[in-house]
């Protein structure tokens, strides 16, 4: 009696390409001090914009701290600009 082998052809591992990421979108997080000194005002008054009921500065809070997306805060400048 002796060894059997098998003629079985082997198995080919097929790879196939991962589905790519999505894009993240990158933003550019900054706090009220930041955001009062790009607008050129105090933080009090960054404060008031945010809570302001009509058109409020776009804020999040962000780990417990009230920031700000730049792109957004100079969108609502244009907006806002007498």
């Amino acid at each position: 009696m002796g060894v059997q082998i098998s003629k079985a052809k082997p198995i080919q591992i097929i790879k196939t390409q991962a589905e790519p990421k999505k894009k993240q979108n990158k933003v550019d997080w900054k706090k009220a001090k930041f955001v009062a000194s790009y607008l050129g005002v105090s933080l009090a008054t960054v404060s008031r914009w945010t809570n302001q009921k009509d058109d409020p500065l776009p804020s999040r809070r962000l780990r417990g701290v009230l920031q700000y997306d730049f792109e957004e805060v100079k969108e609502w400048e244009t907006r806002n600009s007498n």
